[in-house]
């Protein structure tokens, strides 16, 4: 299945990849047939935005990282439950993780989250953690960040305890 953007239905209906765009958004500067001819062709084909590009364009991913040491343990799902309700509720979404209580498997979790642009992350510290470079890394992105029961004075950052 060929995957089609906005340039596809810019070029199909010969007008620029801004008026489609204002058009799928619904701006009121676009007439009403306009609207309607690039909203038609883009059922037709199926189009899905590109959220990677919308995210960068609004400095905004609408992603949160939380990252437990054990997702199956009865407190850290508690948690995670409440961090979910609370992010659908501010149309948000939540990549959960597990460090499985190891720093290495932080270390890549963290790395992954960074590199997804997510909007801020949680994170309760594996008991092996020792050295803090990786998580103030994050912070040095200026990525917010909130340890949660597991945490480090060596960390500047937002703590709850």
């Amino acid at each position: 299945m060929e995957k089609h953007s906005l340039k596809t239905i810019a070029r199909k209906l010969g007008i620029s990849v801004a008026t489609v765009s204002k058009a799928l958004n619904d701006y009121k500067d676009i007439s009403a047939a306009t609207k309607k001819k690039v909203k038609d062709l883009a059922e037709e084909l199926n189009f899905v935005p590109d959220s990677v590009a919308k995210s960068l364009r609004a400095k905004q991913s609408r992603l949160i990282g939380f990252i437990a040491p054990d997702l199956l343990h009865h407190f850290f799902f508690n948690i995670l439950s409440g961090v979910l309700k609370v992010a659908q509720e501010k149309d948000y979404y939540v990549i959960v993780a597990s460090s499985e209580d190891n720093m290495e498997n932080e270390i890549r979790q963290l790395h992954l989250l960074v590199n997804k642009r997510v909007d801020g992350i949680l994170l309760a510290l594996s008991d092996n953690t020792l050295d803090y470079g990786h998580v103030n890394n994050v912070l040095q992105n200026d990525t917010p960040l909130v340890l949660y029961d597991k945490v480090s004075k060596a960390v500047k950052c937002s703590k709850v305890v």
